[in-house]
């Protein structure tokens, strides 16, 4: 019995990280980026975030999706991919942009009151010219 209990958990586990649900959002800035972020939701997905992957698409994202706005903190334990976070208002408006580093785990702040954090790829950001001010818009 023991064994089928330990199997259970990993294939449930599994079958939490195939069943992943997406939103489609707009980066505004000098130029339009339309993006299929990983919905990140509920409690246990933005405690999970991108914890144990190697790879991100170079594209690829995940949207933090909290139900009110706050100061928010992230870091990145267990986190294996070098990640760069926008933190936006309730308005979609992008008030602070950081850089974080694998597996560190002193958290990064929003620094202001956040609805939504955004992962990308390091310096994604910076390379497609995303600042502070820049907004996202949810699209359907």
């Amino acid at each position: 019995m023991g064994v089928i209990q330990r199997l259970i958990v990993p294939l449930w586990l599994l079958v939490g990280q195939c069943s992943a649900h997406y939103e489609y959002v707009e980066l505004r800035g000098e130029k339009s980026y339309r993006l299929k972020c990983e919905l990140a939701d509920t409690p246990e997905k933005r405690a999970r975030g991108l914890m144990f992957r190697k790879t991100l698409e170079p594209d690829g994202c995940m949207l933090f999706v909290f139900p009110s706005e706050e100061i928010l903190y992230f870091w990145m334990k267990n986190t294996y991919i070098p990640l760069s976070i926008a933190f936006a208002n309730k308005e979609g408006v992008i008030t602070t942009i950081k850089d974080m580093k694998p597996l560190e785990e002193t958290p990064v702040s929003s620094e202001k009151p956040a609805k939504y954090a955004l992962e990308m790829n390091y310096n994604w950001f910076f390379k497609h010219r995303i600042k502070t001010g820049d907004y996202l818009i949810f699209l359907k």
